[in-house]
């Protein structure tokens, strides 16, 4: 009977070793495949929304780069086009103030001020229909040149402002887009053209912001896009920093009106600097030019192209309804991966070209070669 008894006992004792493992075998087979899965919805994105970045090395033209000229590097002309978020949002109340209210007087405090030969512009976006969705298809269509580029007027940018409020929707893409068409055959000399966006979120209305910022950024028409997150939250700070990015510009953070008054006032600032430093190294000849030349060529095309990767991949996620959790966070992850890997390596790179200033022309096309091949051996 003993016997028996041990016999049973041992043989419930072998069934739950046994059930145990195949339970085990049963997490193995779930957990695996879904990593696997999440892996391969991750490149099958990639296939459809990542970039080839050895093209930012190829673009790079330094026979086409030449010494600064000392005197004419100083900006002989300059336009400038604010654009102004006119969401719904906009009209909310942000120290006692509507934060509409507070970015109007920043910008035309701003625009005012600037020399006479500085063209400014206005773009107002959002400002018609309404902020449901019966008012979305009106609202997203709404982005207007309420000020044409021109001389600075301060009452006539003060009638411009008066002439939209805060109501829709945020076509930020088409305010972009808007921004561009009036630089279009304005030759801003040995300065800049440049567009601002003051904004308090991010585009609702299914653009590409960055892909537009990026477009606008890489044409003839010479533009860098600066972003002012207007009391924005994390989340929307990054993705406005890609369009940033992509645009050649920075994005700046502002929680009051004053705060856009001194984003605007140094990003200005910024670029007076920027050519001072190249009139600066104009003295080191051809080599020192054409370094800095290629340099921005190069760091220009990996940001745009990451922002319009990073752009086209969180919106397939964003619109994919069987996207579990898991895959989600899977996918950013490895996007974030990816970028850090494309940072550091531009970041390295740039250091080494920008310590090669009396490096022979030849010798400079001979190192940003080799780092195209080192870059396709290294794989993306």
């Amino acid at each position: 009977m003993r016997n028996a008894v041990l016999a049973i006992g041992l043989a419930f004792i072998l069934a739950a070793c046994t059930d145990t493992q195949s339970r085990n075998r049963s997490v193995e087979a779930v957990s695996a495949p879904s990593v696997q899965n999440a892996e391969q919805y991750y490149r099958q994105l990639l296939s459809r929304h990542g970039k080839r970045y050895e093209e930012c090395l190829r673009n790079v033209n330094l026979k086409s780069a030449q010494a600064l000229d000392p005197v004419k590097s100083r900006p002989t002309a300059r336009n400038l086009i604010v654009a102004i978020d006119s969401s719904g949002s906009m009209a909310g109340n942000l120290g006692g103030r509507r934060k509409i209210d507070a970015a109007k007087a920043a910008v035309i405090g701003y625009l005012s001020t600037l020399p006479s030969d500085v063209n400014v512009g206005m773009v107002a976006f959002g400002h018609k229909g309404n902020n449901k969705a019966s008012g979305r298809a009106m609202s997203c269509s709404s982005v207007e040149a309420l000020y044409p580029l021109g001389q600075s007027d301060k009452a006539k940018l003060q009638t411009a402002a008066e002439g939209f409020q805060p109501n829709g929707w945020t076509p930020l893409a088409s305010a972009i887009q808007t921004a561009g068409a009036q630089l279009l055959g304005r030759d801003p000399g040995d300065g800049i053209n440049a567009v601002y966006v003051v904004s308090d979120g991010m585009e609702t209305c299914d653009g590409d912001p960055a892909g537009a910022a990026a477009a606008l950024h890489t044409s003839n028409v010479r533009t860098i896009v600066n972003i002012i997150g207007f009391n924005v939250n994390s989340a929307e700070q990054r993705r406005l920093r890609e369009v940033a990015r992509a645009g050649g510009g920075e994005y700046i953070s502002a929680e009051t009106g004053d705060d856009i008054r001194r984003a605007l006032d140094n990003a200005a600032n910024d670029a007076r600097r920027g050519i001072s430093t190249a009139r600066n190294t104009a003295t080191s000849g051809v080599n020192a030019a054409a370094t800095n030349a290629a340099l921005a060529v190069m760091n220009a095309c990996f940001d745009a192209r990451m922002a319009m990767e990073s752009t086209g991949i969180n919106a397939a996620l964003g619109v994919d309804p069987k996207l579990t959790p898991a895959t989600r966070a899977y996918v950013v992850k490895r996007l974030e991966e990816r970028q850090d890997k494309l940072r550091s390596w531009v970041k390295r790179e740039s250091q080494r070209l920008s310590s090669a200033n009396t490096v022979s022309q030849g010798e400079l096309e001979r190192q940003l070669q080799e780092i195209e091949r080192d870059f396709t051996s290294a794989g993306k």
